[in-house]
């Protein structure tokens, strides 16, 4: 039961900053209440994607390796709801994939600091 709750706990807060980036990324074409909806979808099917992996492919692959496969695929549905709602993909990545990077360099940023800060401590 605790998993499950840091699990949605933490989709909540994934898409809360996602959110913000999706913004961006989108090139103002979006309010934040779009980027909300579309972020908050896409981290609701990864929370679900990391229920089935939690359970299924974890014990085989390892916590690390599911994690990323479906961070992968909530950056791709976060592109294609964001085109539904008129954002153009431009270039290589789409706003789901950029996004999804941007959030994994503030995930690393801020364990950086927590582990400086455990260190001066």
């Amino acid at each position: 039961m605790d998993a499950l709750v840091s699990l949605v706990v933490g989709a909540v807060l994934l898409a809360i900053v996602v959110a913000p980036l999706l913004m961006y990324f989108s090139g103002r074409g979006l309010t934040f209440l779009q980027s909300l909806r579309i972020s908050a979808v896409s981290f609701a099917v990864w929370a679900g994607i990391m229920l089935v992996f939690f359970f299924t492919v974890e014990p085989v692959t390892g916590r690390t390796v599911s994690g990323l496969v479906a961070l992968c695929l909530a950056g791709s549905l976060i592109t294609r709801l964001a085109a539904r709602e008129g954002v153009t993909k431009t270039g290589w990545f789409g706003v789901g994939a950029k996004s999804v990077f941007s959030l994994l360099a503030l995930i690393w940023v801020a364990v950086g600091v927590m582990y400086l800060v455990g260190a001066l401590g």
